[in-house]
């Protein structure tokens, strides 16, 4: 099926990201031409929209097996492929749908293990690729509701290079074995944390967001793909997550996020909203210093469609982004796209 969406298109502009100006201790507000901490890598196309349309329902997600949608990743090499994976219990399975909600294939990892997987994410296969050639998948097998675990895994791998094709038998199925898929395996420096959210940088480290349904912010985590062995998890700092709305149905968490070519924008989706923090150079600072730039973080509330089970977001190569859900007893899994409105 075609990917387009006729005069919706004509909202998208692709912009090429400016480097921010930052303090020495790396906060995000320092005057142009101030000494600070340099950027890691060529200009990348971050969004730059002023105004994000009212997302619309593209399509309705029916195949029973995706019942616990729980991340999605855009394709920058299939245009209009979607990368997805289901909750604890799916199985070491990725699946590809496109933007008519339906399956065109999955990618088994062979001998890998799913204890909870909940997110996924484009990324660099290696630190500091262009962005146009962001072609690796990464998983997060983070998730940790009893918080008994002192160790994450992050598993990583290569989009097929062949577009994936439903046929007549049902969708292609391709499996990658040990040795062709990538695993990390890191710590948690003070005790378990819970985590829903992957986002990957552009120089192979990826940021992770803790759940915290008893709190107003979020835990920011990095982890560094790039070291040998067990890599220890660093605390950058914190985001604001608080909500003014009705939470009588529940509690508000942390379920999804995904990052900006630069790193520069995060974008995050929580059981209630969607919020666009503006972190600058903050997700690429040493620790030390990352806790001061967060905290200069700036948090935008963008249009969502609702879900009653919100669980994945990603950007996509445009400027615009995805979302959707997992299925209940009484909803069908849809997918919500939202484009630029005003730039």
């Amino acid at each position: 099926m075609k990917f387009g969406f006729g005069a919706q298109w004509a909202f998208l502009l692709v912009m090429v990201a400016v480097p921010w100006a930052c303090s020495d201790d790396g906060s995000i507000d320092c005057p142009e031409g101030e000494p600070c901490v340099a950027d890691d890598g060529a200009p990348a196309p971050d969004p730059r929209c002023s105004i994000y349309a009212k997302p619309v329902t593209v399509a309705e997600v029916t195949d029973e097996i995706l019942d616990e949608m729980s991340g999605l990743a855009a394709s920058r090499q299939h245009e209009g492929l979607l990368w997805t994976h289901n909750d604890s219990g799916g199985g070491a399975k990725v699946y590809a749908i496109d933007v008519s909600g339906e399956m065109q294939g999955l990618v088994k990892l062979s001998g890998a293990e799913s204890r909870d997987w909940e997110d996924i994410a484009l990324g660099p296969c290696e630190a500091g690729d262009d962005y146009s050639n962001w072609m690796c998948l990464y998983i997060g097998d983070v998730g940790d509701n009893s918080k008994k675990h002192e160790t994450g895994t992050i598993f990583r791998i290569q989009e097929p290079d062949q577009r994936p094709v439903r046929g007549v038998d049902g969708p292609a199925e391709s499996t990658v074995t040990i040795g062709q898929w990538a695993s990390w395996t890191f710590i948690w420096p003070d005790g378990p944390r819970n985590i829903e959210s992957l986002a990957m940088l552009r120089d192979r480290r990826a940021v992770l967001l803790t759940r915290d349904s008893d709190s107003k912010t979020s835990q920011v985590w990095r982890v560094d793909l790039n070291k040998p062995g067990n890599p220890v998890a660093e605390k950058l700092g914190e985001l604001d997550m608080s909500y003014e709305g009705d939470v009588s149905g529940g509690t508000v968490t942390v379920t999804a996020a995904d990052a900006s070519p630069s790193g520069k924008q995060l974008l995050v989706r929580t059981s209630r909203e969607i919020y666009l923090f503006e972190v600058g150079n903050a997700l690429k600072l040493p620790a030390a210093q990352a806790k001061a730039a967060l905290g200069k973080a700036t948090r935008e509330v963008l249009p969502h469609g609702h879900d009653a089970m919100a669980e994945a977001i990603a950007w996509d190569a445009k400027e615009g982004y995805w979302h959707t859900s997992e299925a209940t007893s009484k909803t069908t899994p849809r997918l919500w796209r939202s484009v630029c409105a005003v730039d």
